[in-house]
């Protein structure tokens, strides 16, 4: 659960923030728009609050997508790791990040369709998946045919990689993702993958194949219900460059 002390930190301290405000507030009361709404200050602090508990009810509450996220943050610090360009795009929110990031928690729940990251991409995709019986847990929900074919696909094409000679080949799928691919939304026409070389031609179609195919999976994860996936996404770049941690330490500037 250690990746998502930032979340359990955000909860806190935009408790604490209101508090700290009210306190102020009351030094100040003249300065107080009877009408709450006309007070800035105030309207910020209980944004920031509203939005901290939903993401704390629905990433830490609730057991699933508590495993599912916290699985995709060590993932994500693997593939920072191999690719300083992620590390650099998380710490400064680059425009790339909004294009990178849902490929690789794509990406992530192919490889183990099975694990509970799985759940995430249910519960941000629901009209993909199809239920049986009457409990509710990952185990009682199938992909739908679209998803189906779209793990069929990464199967093959990973299969494809290993008899090829690529011995990691979620690797050179990551790296892809971040490094870019022909038809990659927001990225220059990339240059040909060192990791890439080595494999014949046709592996390399299709490996460009698959990653057209998820960079359209991606759009549609960011589109659908644009709100959850913002959610996700802040979520998960707090938890890999712990910023917010260092944000809210600092001593709050009060503003009515």
């Amino acid at each position: 659960m250690v990746p998502f002390k930032g979340t359990s930190f955000q909860v806190v301290g935009s408790f604490e923030a209101i508090r700290w405000y009210l306190r102020e507030a009351k030094k100040r009361i003249d300065r107080i728009h009877p009408r709450l709404r006309d007070n800035a200050g105030l309207v910020t602090r209980l944004a920031d609050y509203e939005e901290s508990w939903q993401n704390g009810a629905r990433y830490l509450l609730q057991t699933m997508m508590l495993d599912a996220n916290n699985d995709l943050v060590a993932e994500c610090k693997i593939v920072q790791r191999l690719t300083p360009a992620l590390r650099s795009m998380c710490a400064g929110y680059d425009v790339e990040l909004f294009f990178v990031l849902p490929r690789i928690v794509l990406l992530c729940c192919l490889e183990k369709p099975d694990d509970p990251r799985v759940g995430l991409l249910k519960d941000l995709l629901p009209h993909h998946f199809d239920s049986y019986g009457k409990k509710k847990s990952v185990r009682h929900w199938q992909p739908g045919p679209g998803l189906k074919k779209l793990l069929t696909q990464y199967q093959e094409v990973r299969n494809q990689l290993i008899v090829s000679g690529d011995a990691a080949p979620q690797v050179t799928f990551l790296r892809k993702a971040v490094g870019g691919f022909i038809g990659a939304a927001g990225a220059e026409c990339p240059q040909e993958d060192d990791g890439l070389r080595h494999l014949p031609p046709s592996v390399r179609d299709q490996v460009e194949a698959l990653m057209r195919e998820v960079e359209g999976w991606s759009l549609e994860l960011q589109r659908h219900n644009a709100q959850a996936w913002n959610q996700c996404g802040s979520v998960l770049v707090q938890s890999l460059n712990g910023t917010l941690q260092r944000q809210l330490l600092l001593p709050p500037t009060f503003r009515v």
